[in-house]
């Protein structure tokens, strides 16, 4: 049954939270990167890339990027999925713990960063964590086959927006089947939980294979799975060095990269997680049979795999923080000893502790966001400066027609446009400004024509082409963006000369 005053203050705090973190750019947003594309007119590239049910999802929520609408959105989609997860986990209805899970839900790096870049698809992330959420909802809380092809379902969708939020669902099922342990629940039904567990997990991943291979197939789009491809290069005697370099890149998150531009991160992370060791150990001893006591432990030693499996399905490459959402999961093991009064009063300052630190790690990431989402509007106010020199050289030049010429261009845009800002290096890990310019690459250059000054013209930026220019003598004595000359007319095409990597 739904208890609707605990559901309402999961939709306050949320709301409030999400507001205080994420409203500036829900108000002033400024497009960058790939959120330059202010209508998603992407899906097709994203389905290619495995996130089959993108288009199918925006062609209900509308392909305008509205960013107060998707803010909206977002905010719903996390406090339903902060929701199921107090009520899932029997954390209770005092307004400290609410607060602590809705606050890990709303405030986080992975939500900050798609609001800054990739607003688009804010929402989108959301859904995918509250399909991913809800698939563990509906295992635990109901019974039957049909829950169990419920959950399964929710899986398929979960990864059909986006896969990451498949570690969301693994690291919440450890979880609950920690709680089970430690609630002392017959060792057949935890045994009935794992086996339900694997078959939504196996028949979620087979359903959206399915469902990717037909939706790829009716749409005529090629799969390229990316970074996962590296999965066919994983073998025995790299399998122990890539699960060695989970456990490191975790460690790095929250203990080594200067994470929210600030060394407070890494302090606040020790102490929760001391506080999470020392109750954990206390719930350890305290365990009658050592089989729970064995398991327990292993459970914990092998969470960060579990939320982090990724990085092995990839063979050790890229993580985004877009894909790091399952992250925050490590913070509800460690305080769920508190959260759900398994640590009583004899240590009862813990809780305390936790609290406060939760709040403080809070007001870090709520002053980061509004600190990062004011530099991009800087930056992106920089950007659309030079972007205006450039169309008001283009539009003036007289060998330009815009129905027939086509734009070659030359060297790195990010390059030539980049801005010498202040706090440039305390921001140079997040995409769309790390170069203290909001294009990127070349496709961005020509899309900021489209969809920020409307203007659809002709470019040619193929490998062949450039390379082709890059060759020429008259091309060579052009000077680079800004210097007077660095647009010309080159053998019947427009030459815009940027300076390259070095």
């Amino acid at each position: 049954m739904i208890n609707k005053k605990m559901l309402v203050q999961v939709m306050v705090i949320t709301y409030i939270l999400g507001m205080l973190a994420y409203g500036y750019v829900f108000m002033n947003f400024v497009p960058a990167h790939d959120g330059i594309m202010t209508v998603c007119t992407d899906q097709y590239w994203q389905m290619g890339l495995g996130r089959c049910l993108m288009k199918y999802y925006v062609q209900i929520r509308g392909v305008v990027e509205a960013p107060w609408l998707i803010g909206m959105l977002t905010m719903f989609y996390v406090a339903l999925s902060s929701y199921m997860v107090i009520d899932l986990l029997d954390v209770g209805d005092e307004l400290w713990k609410i607060f602590i899970i809705t606050s890990l839900f709303a405030l986080n790096l992975t939500l900050t960063n798609s609001a800054l870049t990739y607003i688009y698809l804010l929402d989108i992330y959301a859904m995918a964590l509250l399909c991913a959420t809800a698939a563990v909802y509906v295992l635990v809380k109901f019974d039957g086959i049909v829950s169990v092809l419920a959950a399964a379902a929710l899986v398929s969708i979960s990864m059909g927006l986006y896969q990451s939020y498949l570690a969301v669902a693994v690291g919440l099922l450890m979880i609950v089947g920690i709680k089970k342990l430690v609630d002392n629940a017959e060792t057949k039904a935890i045994i009935n939980y794992v086996i339900k567990l694997v078959i939504v997990l196996v028949l979620g991943s087979i359903g959206y294979i399915i469902m990717l291979r037909v939706l790829s197939h009716i749409n005529n789009i090629p799969i390229d799975m990316g970074n996962v491809s590296g999965i066919s290069n994983i073998n025995i005697s790299n399998l122990f060095q890539l699960i060695i370099g989970t456990y490191g890149r975790v460690y790095k998150f929250f203990f080594a990269e200067f994470i929210y531009s600030n060394n407070s991160f890494r302090y606040i992370n020790i102490l929760i997680m001391v506080c999470g060791i020392i109750a954990y150990g206390y719930i350890i001893v305290h365990v009658r049979e050592v089989w729970r006591k064995l398991v327990i432990a292993a459970a914990i030693i092998l969470f960060p795999i579990g939320t982090n499996f990724l990085y092995i399905l990839t063979a050790g490459g890229h993580l985004h923080y877009l894909m790091m959402f399952s992250y925050q999961l490590q913070y509800v093991l460690l305080l769920y000893p508190f959260l759900c009064g398994f640590i009583k009063s004899k240590i009862k300052i813990q809780k305390y502790a936790v609290t406060m630190a939760i709040i403080l790690l809070s007001v870090l990431v709520i002053r980061f966001a509004n600190d990062i989402f004011y530099y991009q509007k800087m930056v992106g106010e920089g950007t659309k400066a030079s972007m205006t020199s450039i169309l008001y050289d283009l539009e003036r030049n007289s060998d330009f027609d815009p129905s027939e010429s086509t734009i070659v261009v030359v060297g790195e845009p990010r390059v030539g446009l980049a801005q010498n800002y202040m706090m440039r290096a305390a921001y140079q890990q997040y995409d769309g400004i790390d170069m203290g310019t909001t294009v990127t690459y070349k496709e961005v250059f020509e899309w900021y024509f489209i969809y920020v000054f409307g203007r659809n013209y002709i470019f040619d930026y193929s490998d062949e082409t450039v390379e082709e220019y890059s060759k020429m003598k008259e091309v060579e004595n052009m000077p680079f963006y800004p210097e007077a000359g660095y647009m010309k007319e080159v053998n019947g095409n427009i030459v815009i000369k940027f300076e390259d990597w070095e």
